[in-house]
């Protein structure tokens, strides 16, 4: 079944970003629907959230060059909350203040 992704980033896998799904750890899973602020909002098992959302210092990456998630993890960086990509002038992205 197709991967349903949550947000309006690239939804393609590549070197930046990679996608996460829910948690199942009732305690974690409510915090992330609690930050994520969707109304009526029910994720589905495809469902996923981009990286980008996430402190960099939640993600971790494995000797493969996997991105997985720190457990209890929670996506934090919405423009909702004032929070968005941006490439600075060497073209390294970093979390900026919107």
């Amino acid at each position: 079944s197709p991967v349903w992704v949550l947000c309006t980033c690239s939804s393609r896998y590549n070197t930046k970003v990679s996608f996460h799904r829910f948690p199942v750890d009732s305690v974690v899973r409510r915090h992330w629907l609690t930050k994520i602020l969707r109304q009526d909002f029910s994720p589905r098992r495809e469902t996923r959230v981009c990286s980008r959302h996430f402190l960099p210092d939640d993600l971790v990456q494995t000797p493969r060059g996997k991105r997985c998630l720190k457990k209890g993890a929670i996506p934090v960086l919405f423009e909702q909350t004032g929070h968005r990509w941006a490439q600075d002038g060497s073209g390294q992205e970093a979390v900026t203040a919107v």
